[in-house]
């Protein structure tokens, strides 16, 4: 979090840096230049010429067609800070500039820094710490441009223009380029500074399948294959924020136009999942893309549905598979916790040395979703590790294993093998489950066989079992005295088996993590 003042040991390390630059005197003479004792924070006066980026190419916020020009509004802030004396992470908030107004690039910045002495400078390194200089807009989350802590929201909504509201961008000044003189009471910056965008701005237009027919979301999430940046955060725990989900909520519903600043880091693939008044949701991608910051995107989005059947339960499930193109298509496959899925028969090994959460020798094997001798430190799968949740976004996860129970639950559901689901001698095998709830007896859902990959890469029963990863941990075993890691394994999974005309198993059990295992998405 923002620190203000209140633990901001900088001034001590801003007169060695100023005597070192602007004098070049030893350590003896900048010691005997200084009071003998500690005083009180010190107000510096500051001005500095400053320019957004490259106005060609990297910087743009104020929008205009398909355009995004550079210019400066009056009275913009842009926020100062100091990094930590002992060059840590820690950045200190020491005061804020504000803009002249100008139609192009560069301005003028003015305004106070606010600093503290520190006790004396004895125990100061000579290498005085880094300033950064912050332009500041809301896109970070909060209304409060002076909270840097709180992470990328992205979505650009309400009055005012893009540049003035939602603008992000920094700059990083060294110890060798800035100057205090302690007599004047003032700092500057040699050349000036550029502050570098650290957003891209894209409007996405969102469509159906069929291209013409919009999509007015009331909420967007989007999801990447590696990171994105939300930001940074100023205070002793991190520098940047990185994340792999932008959730947009709280659109009107009105448009199916919605203006996003991305934080693109090391991010390749995004997956876009829009959700609309009716409850509807729409996926996209994943896709391929690159958000350069300080640039502007104009995207057209063919999104398609994921289709759900309410049979009268707890919970709405999905009409296929996650990673199915149909209702009869298996799908993807997936070790329990991660979200990269595989086709089958794609050769992919499903081992424990290839398992996302496996490290040998660590209490409990893992490193997530592990067991320390005393508790567990989850229980189920958290959103970012849920495959459903992850690739389908909006509304959508795994199901628990309490809700493979109650679909299980011959009270509540009638089920039936079939072993040609279209009837038209494609074989396409599965079970077909239809509910007995009062007003819901015409509705079904069809879970194709899907077979295991039980730690290989082969696939077994692939025509006669239909077998399906809940989010739940199996927490009720650990071990024995000679084997105290080996119950550490499990996941609950839905165990559906097909022999000689009948169904012979149907039940929730425990499996291997690392195994490959079909997802099938449920909604509230």
């Amino acid at each position: 979090m923002k620190k203000i003042m209140t633990n901001i040991k900088t001034l001590a390390a801003l007169l060695m840096a100023g005597a070192a630059l602007t004098a070049c005197s030893s350590e003896d003479n900048f010691m005997n230049d200084q009071p003998a004792n500690p005083t009180e924070p010190q107000v510096y006066t500051m001005t500095v010429q400053v320019t957004k980026g490259d106005a060609a190419t990297t910087r743009g916020l104020s929008l205009d067609g398909k355009t995004l020009n550079v210019k400066w509004n009056e009275g913009e802030m842009v926020y100062v800070l100091q990094q930590d004396k002992d060059h840590t992470a820690e950045w200190n908030y020491v005061g804020k500039l504000t803009a002249a107004a100008s139609s192009n690039a560069t301005t003028t910045l003015s305004g106070t820094l606010t600093v503290e002495t520190g006790e004396s400078g004895t125990d100061l390194d000579t290498d005085a710490p880094a300033l950064r200089f912050v332009l500041h807009g809301n896109a970070l989350g909060s209304d409060n441009a002076s909270d840097y802590s709180t992470g990328q929201n992205g979505l650009l909504t309400g009055t005012g223009s893009i540049e003035e509201k939602y603008d992000f961008a920094s700059c990083d000044v060294a110890n060798t380029s800035y100057t205090i003189d302690t007599e004047a009471k003032t700092v500057s910056v040699t050349g000036g500074i550029t502050l570098v965008s650290e957003q891209a701005i894209v409007k996405f237009s969102l469509y159906q399948a069929d291209g013409t027919t919009p999509i007015n979301a009331t909420s967007l999430a989007i999801t990447s294959t590696g990171d994105m940046k939300k930001g940074r955060a100023y205070g002793s725990d991190a520098t940047t924020i990185t994340t792999q989900s932008v959730s947009l909520t709280g659109l009107e519903g009105t448009t199916n136009e919605v203006f996003v600043a991305l934080c693109n880091y090391n991010a390749t693939a995004y997956t876009l999942t829009a959700t609309d008044a009716a409850g509807n949701t729409y996926t996209y991608g994943p896709k391929t893309a690159t958000f350069t910051d300080g640039k502007y995107y104009e995207v057209k989005v063919k999104m398609k549905t994921h289709e759900y059947v309410d049979l009268g339960l707890s919970v709405k499930w999905a009409t296929m598979n996650v990673g199915a193109e149909s209702v009869t298509d298996r799908g993807l496959y997936f070790a329990w916790g991660e979200t990269t899925g595989h086709a089958f028969g794609s050769g992919y090994q499903f081992s424990e040395g290839n398992y996302a959460w496996y490290n040998d020798g660590v209490t409990g094997k893992y490193t997530k979703y592990k067991y320390d001798g005393s508790s567990w430190d989850y229980q189920e799968l958290a959103s970012e590790d849920d495959a459903a949740a992850k690739i389908w976004g909006g509304v959508w996860r795994m199901p628990t294993k309490a809700e493979w129970e109650e679909l299980l639950n011959e009270d509540n559901c009638r089920w039936e093998w079939t072993t040609d689901y279209k009837g038209d001698g494609s074989n396409v095998a599965g079970v077909i489950v239809t509910s007995k709830k009062d007003g819901y007896t015409d509705k079904s859902i069809f879970l194709p066989a899907t077979g295991i990959y039980g730690g290989g890469n082969n696939n077994t029963g692939s025509e006669i079992s239909a077998i399906y990863w809940s989010k739940s941990l199996d927490t009720d075993n650990r071990g024995t005295d000679h084997a105290p890691l080996y119950y550490y394994d499990f996941a609950w999974r839905l165990d559906i088996i097909y022999n000689e005309g009948s169904l012979v198993r149907r039940q929730v059990q425990n499996e291997y993590r690392h195994y490959g295992i079909g997802v099938r998405a449920v909604c509230k």
